[in-house]
């Protein structure tokens, strides 16, 4: 939808999607860098930003470390989160284990179904669970969500002069 009048970009974290993983586990900053390279890639100066869950941290990481670059941010699913939740993240979670009778996939499909709004698409949510699986089973998945951990937003969002949309549905 965003595409229609704006250049719009959705970008692989490395390690998902089309994307390669890289040699070492990157810190949420390391991944916001991408955003900058994106930009830079493409030409651009100043670019919105609008991210989910790992995509809102990874918003302001990038809006930190470039502010004269990111304009604004929308933030999709932007949790804070107590120590206690920030270590279990680093601790605890796990890639998902590839089951022989795809038990997997239904307990995924459920998952995501559930962060979906009351009557949503169910074509869409088709298309996002297919993009979900790639590389289901891969050690690195749990590197975002230790990213996300290691990186408190909370201390820097008061510091930011960028403009700010926060989404929690």
């Amino acid at each position: 939808e965003l595409g229609r009048d704006h250049f719009a970009a959705a970008l692989d974290t490395p390690g998902f999607g089309a994307s390669s993983p890289p040699a070492e586990p990157p810190s949420l900053k390391q991944y916001a860098a991408i955003v900058a390279a994106a930009a830079a890639h493409f030409g651009f100066t100043e670019v919105d930003l609008i991210g989910a869950q790992t995509g809102a941290r990874m918003s302001v990481a990038a809006a930190e470390a470039a502010p004269d670059l990111v304009r604004r941010l929308v933030m999709i699913h932007a949790p804070v989160w107590t120590p206690a939740e920030r270590e279990a993240g680093q601790k605890n979670y796990k890639a998902t284990k590839i089951e022989r009778d795809g038990a997997h996939l239904l307990a995924e499909w459920q998952s995501m179904r559930d962060q979906m709004p009351p009557g949503a698409d169910l074509t869409l949510l088709s298309d996002l669970f297919a993009d979900a699986m790639l590389g289901l089973d891969r050690a690195h998945r749990v590197w975002t969500v230790r990213a996300n951990a290691g990186y408190v937003y909370e201390d820097v969002l008061p510091h930011l002069d960028t403009p700010i949309l926060v989404l929690n549905p």
